[in-house]
């Protein structure tokens, strides 16, 4: 795996692969017919992964016996399929021994050689490239199958670092032909199968700074095999936290309890007072459609001044966006340490004055652009911090209690605006505050940023996003975020390579979701690429969930900010169907908890979901294409196909043995054609209520008036409803009214 990108610094040395083969590693006959060679069935790249485990069953083979066939063909064999023609395929090029006469198996040649087999290829005309591409994809399909094998629960003790090795040889030669035939703006054409972190592994990534949360979050979202393998070598720096009572939802530490909250020092040991304006002094600047900014004065403790001033037009500030984990929040006073204060006004003196690393000409320098956002040092800038400037229920001189909370009101309907007008907006993130920026790739910059505490906040997400310019603070540099995403982009772009190609389309889609959407007008843009970016966020009071989507969405948030807590989600998408786009119809097949107000229960509660049920994503929007569907009085209204059901007793005329009687889940239904369909209840799609299709017969054998549907996810009953989702609903006929379906469950 010498071929990879790595990290800085990495946790752990490369592993050796050890060389499995007793003779010859590869026999140099044809790929797809190996297998029939060694004494297993002829494979289709159709069928492969059921003849394999089908075989295995009747023929068990032991942990070295999986390795030994699959390295001798999944990574020798290819290699010759696909290098060897071309006279680019040598065994010694990969095969090395030591001193004690113990061989393993290296990659360090790889790239050069795919780098000339891309060339050769790119000579082609088109009928030949179409001709060898449908080979190749045929092989790779094959071997993907194939793959599955080692990856089974029973052989989950096989050797770690020939599994990995098997991975990434597939992902990689999957990339090459993809940049070879198609090019680098294309996903690839043949997917791989994803290789999950083992125990050993996600406690090692624990030892290296990681929390849970983060761990299996990043799994998700990086979920190629080379980023993942990164991820596995990257260590987080130390910041003395104890992550031993985090959980797979969230990280303990990013989560905060108001009430024992204390902002922290710069140092341990600092006992400097507090400053900050009093309350009226804020309350005087949110009147009218203004804002508070402050400027901050002094260069040592003892006369450190902090003034607030409402924000005038023309005036430049820098908008902070930082973890309140990390100390700079206070929830009982619009005050923070004097250390801190005079940290802030350094590092708005170095945006003032242009020390930041940006790019020019395609390079990365440090100097001053334009004095529209780089302003000239003679140019008075100023700050705006939540912590300050955001009134709260302080203990001295506090505002009636009426008042406050409309001024809240006001405060949080202006964020939107706070960020849009700001010239920049500052990422403070202890994370990333301990990490040198020169002493890292571009690539690692965008996984450190991509990865951080900061990009598990969920206010975070519109505070980045909306800001005209991003900036990030390292310990060494306060750096552009273009400078990251431009390097990334333009690689990806224009010198592509198949060992990083995967992991720079993972960080292009994390700057789009956070960047880019936000500058998008067209109605047509999808929402599932912020919501994505959204689900794995977390805050730590659950209503302020409503106001970051307002936000987010650009939503009136006025009107959130004015509901109460608990009604705000019920405001947001009552807001989201009434928008231009509208709301997917498809969204009634979300399993997400819903809410459970009336016109409502169609809605998810929440969207910050496990980590385990992300594969539900998608049933929150779609594309644009997709019906919409209505809010009426009753509810959301939507046009799907399905069919009502009835209990009519066990299935006595299924051929024998194709029911399980082992199965509670699962449940038959036969239409009125005769045709036979399987239903499974998930248990992990059940959104938030208690039903079972089980109640169905028990209301059925005690004379209940109920009536059962299942609503399919297509829009005409004669569409493939094979491996499709469906929503058991329940509804009960009303006189002259119309019929409204409750939502039960998804199947």
């Amino acid at each position: 795996m010498d071929h990879l990108p790595a990290p800085s610094n990495p946790s752990a040395p490369l592993p050796e692969i050890p060389y499995l083969c007793e003779e010859e590693p590869y026999d140099d006959g044809d790929f797809l017919t190996y297998p029939a060679r060694i004494g297993v069935p002829q494979l289709s790249s159709v069928e492969t992964a059921i003849i394999l485990r089908a075989w295995e069953s009747k023929n068990p083979l032991g942990d070295k016996e999986v390795e030994e066939f699959l390295q001798t063909w999944l990574f020798f064999g290819l290699l010759h399929e696909v290098l060897g023609k071309h006279g680019l395929y040598d065994v010694k090029d990969h095969v090395e021994g030591d001193e004690e006469g113990r061989k393993s198996v290296h990659t360090r040649k790889l790239m050069v050689r795919l780098r000339r087999w891309t060339e050769i290829l790119r000579s082609w005309d088109e009928m030949e490239k179409a001709k060898e591409l449908r080979h190749l994809q045929e092989y790779l399909i094959l071997a993907r199958e194939g793959h599955y094998l080692v990856l089974a629960d029973h052989h989950s003790k096989c050797n770690r670092a020939v599994v990995w090795s098997l991975s990434v040889i597939l992902e990689t030669l999957a990339s090459a032909i993809d940049l070879a035939f198609v090019g680098p703006t294309r996903e690839v054409t043949v997917s791989t199968v994803r290789t999950e972190f083992s125990e050993d592994e996600t406690q090692h990534r624990l030892r290296n700074g990681w929390c849970i949360h983060e761990v299996l979050a990043a799994q998700k979202e990086f979920s190629s095999n080379i980023a993942k393998f990164y991820l596995l070598r990257m260590r987080k720096p130390d910041l003395g936290l104890d992550h031993g009572d985090c959980g797979a939802d969230s990280c303990k530490k990013l989560q905060i309890d108001l009430p024992t909250y204390r902002p922290r020092h710069i140092t341990e040991g600092c006992n400097c007072d507090w400053a900050g304006p009093t309350p009226r002094e804020v309350a005087e600047c949110l009147q009218g459609d203004t804002f508070p900014v402050l400027r901050i004065t002094g260069d040592a403790l003892g006369d450190v001044r902090i003034e607030v001033v409402p924000y005038v037009e023309g005036m430049v500030y820098v908008a902070l966006s930082h973890v309140w984990a990390d100390g700079l929040g206070n929830p009982a006073a619009n005050r923070l340490p004097r250390c801190q204060l005079l940290r802030l006004k350094k590092l708005v003196e170095d945006v003032r004055g242009g020390k930041i690393v940006h790019v020019v000409d395609d390079g990365v320098k440090q100097a001053p652009e334009a004095p529209l956002f780089y302003p000239d040092p003679a140019r008075q800038i100023f700050i705006w911090c939540d912590t300050i400037c955001c009134p709260v229920q302080a203990t001295s001189n506090p505002l009636p209690l009426e008042e406050l909370m409309a001024l809240q009101s006001k405060a949080i309907a202006r964020l939107r605006q706070v960020y849009q007008q700001a010239s920049h907006a500052l990422v403070l993130d202890r994370s990333l505050e301990e990490i040198d920026f020169h002493s890292i790739d571009r690539v690692e910059a965008a996984v450190r940023v991509y990865t951080s505490r900061w990009i598990r906040r969920l206010w975070t997400f519109q505070e980045g996003g909306i800001a005209k310019r991003l900036l990030i603070h390292f310990r060494d540099a306060i750096v552009d975020h273009r400078t990251i995403w431009a390097a990334v982009h333009h690689d990806a772009a224009e010198k592509p390579e198949a060992n990083t190609i995967s992991l720079r389309r993972h960080l292009t889609t994390h700057c789009f979701n956070l960047r880019s959407w936000f500058a998008q007008k067209n109605a047509s843009i999808d929402f599932r690429g912020p919501v994505w970016s959204l689900c794995w966020r977390r805050v730590s009071v659950p209503t302020d969930e409503a106001l970051c989507l307002a936000a987010a969405y650009n939503l009136d948030m006025n009107a959130a900010s004015a509901q109460p807590k608990d009604q705000r989600m019920q405001e947001v998408w009552r807001q989201l169907v009434a928008t231009s786009r509208g709301i997917s119809a498809f969204i009634i097949f979300n399993a997400l908890p819903r809410l459970s107000a009336p016109r409502f229960r169609w809605a998810p509660s929440s969207i910050l979901q496990t980590v385990k049920r992300g594969d539900i994503l998608e049933f929150v929007f779609r594309n644009v294409e997709d019906e919409s569907g209505s809010l009426t009085s009753s509810g959301f209204r939507v046009n799907y196909s399905g069919w009502r059901i009835r209990p009519c007793g066990p299935p006595g005329s299924f051929p024998h043995g194709l029911v399980s009687t082992n199965e509670p889940d699962r449940h038959y239904l036969r239409d009125a054609e005769g045709h036979w369909y399987s239903v499974w209840e998930h248990k992990e799609l059940r959104p938030g209520r208690n039903v079972r299709l089980n109640h169905l017969w028990d209301e059925g054998r005690g004379g209940g008036n109920r009536q059962w549907h299942i609503i399919l996810d297509v829009c005409h009953k004669d569409q493939e409803t094979v491996g499709r989702r469906g929503l058991v609903t329940t509804s009960e006929p009303r006189e002259g009214e119309q019929t409204i379906h409750h939502s039960e469950m998804v199947v």
